[in-house]
């Protein structure tokens, strides 16, 4: 079989498998092994072509495998941020209490003054009451 026999029958580019450096290699080989028998020749040409469709393939699979890691990536993201405008959230409403719980205890001071204040009031009406009571049943008799 003659270099150029080798040549049109060997699956290349037409096929679809572009050659990587070993089945070029190997096809280099080929046309320089004259000696060699033509099914060794077509043993280490397949092998060549079958490590090449398991390196395209490996090649495929860990494509894949990025875009899944690169999605995970983007939800992952996308969790952190809603992670940190929760905790903004947080934030903002644990200031919100502390102002209502500032103004109810101040509220509550305000009451209580009130009550005191109240209280003198109606001890003073009840004073005074009683003193101008008494001033009408002294007066009376």
């Amino acid at each position: 079989m003659s270099q150029s026999d080798v040549a049109d029958t060997s699956p290349t580019l037409e096929q679809g498998n572009p050659p990587d450096a070993e089945v070029t290699s190997v096809m280099r080989s080929i046309l320089q092994a004259a000696p060699r028998d033509h099914a060794t020749l077509w043993v280490e040409l397949e092998q060549a072509r079958s490590l090449n469709q398991q390196r395209v393939n490996r090649i495929y699979y860990l494509e894949q495998a990025l875009d899944q890691a690169l999605a995970c990536l983007d939800e992952l993201r996308e969790r952190v941020q809603d992670q940190e405008v929760l905790e903004a959230q947080l934030a903002l409403t644990e200031d919100f209490a502390n102002v209502q719980q500032q103004a109810i205890v101040r509220l509550k001071q305000q009451l209580h003054q009130q009550q005191e204040k109240l209280a003198e009031l109606e001890a003073q009406l009840e004073s005074s009451y009683a003193t101008s009571h008494a001033t009408t049943m002294i007066s009376k008799i």
